[in-house]
């Protein structure tokens, strides 16, 4: 039987309910792993203060989940919009529309800060 404050105290270090469950990759993972593509099944976006970022599921390893840059926050915000903003309900659209594929690059900025490139695979 499971400790009731283990739990809750599991859910609340959990930033969104499509982590849970889920082994966290890097982007360098990411691009180690699946160099030629993923395909984006689900996301969500998190809210911490004044900033937001996405966290995405993808369909090669429903295990997994890695957090998107600037870039992917503005897609997912994006998605969700064609969704009147509901986030959960975009997300699930998206899974039933099978997904997107994206594959990520490392860039730079003009700035010369490091970037990630979503490429979208059509």
């Amino acid at each position: 039987m499971t400790n009731k404050f283990t739990a809750a105290a599991k859910k609340a270090t959990t930033l969104s309910p499509i982590m849970e469950g889920k082994e966290r990759l890097t982007v360098d993972d990411v691009i180690s792993l699946y160099p030629e593509y993923i395909t984006i099944n689900g996301f969500d976006i998190i809210t911490s203060g004044m900033e937001s970022y996405p966290v995405l599921t993808f369909a090669e390893d429903s295990s997994k989940f890695v957090f998107g840059g600037a870039i992917m926050n503005n897609i997912c915000h994006d998605w969700a919009a064609l969704c009147d903003g509901d986030v959960e309900e975009a997300s699930k659209q998206l899974n039933i529309a099978g997904g997107v594929k994206i594959k990520f690059e490392k860039g730079r900025t003009k700035a010369g800060n490091n970037l990630t490139k979503p490429i979208i695979i059509d």
